[in-house]
């Protein structure tokens, strides 16, 4: 498994924070990434961030916006707990498949029917996602 991930995962982030009326420089900041992922060309810029420093953006980003889903789920206020609980509710699964199965369930017990993870599996194929 990779301990870097490509910079864009942490744009995506800093992008969802500015939308929500906050300075992502300050995120970068508390994050202590020395470089500013939305500057492409800057000098100093680094294609990939190692797994601790997309966790601290990821963390700060989760702290401001108190939405673990980031606003993928329309259901309103999903408190930074959520993932987590989720996260020990499948972390027991035999596969991957029963983790998304899990998960799925997990969050249709929390969020309107608007908003629901969906999996369907064939002998060849899976497909996830929101409904």
């Amino acid at each position: 498994m990779s301990e870097h991930l490509p910079s864009r995962f942490v744009r995506t982030l800093l992008r969802l924070v500015e939308e929500h009326g906050h300075d992502p420089a300050a995120v970068l900041a508390a994050a202590e990434l020395d470089f500013n992922p939305l500057q492409e060309g800057a000098p100093g810029y680094r294609e990939q961030v190692s797994a601790m420093e997309y966790s601290r953006v990821y963390q700060q980003a989760l702290r401001l916006l108190q939405d673990s889903t980031f606003g993928v789920v329309r259901s309103g206020f999903t408190g930074p707990g959520a993932f987590r609980m989720m996260c020990f509710c499948i972390v027991s699964c035999r596969d991957l498949g029963g983790a998304i199965l899990r998960a799925a369930e997990f969050y249709r017990t929390f969020f309107d029917e608007q908003s629901q993870l969906y999996a369907n599996f064939s002998e060849d194929t899976a497909r996830v996602g929101y409904l």
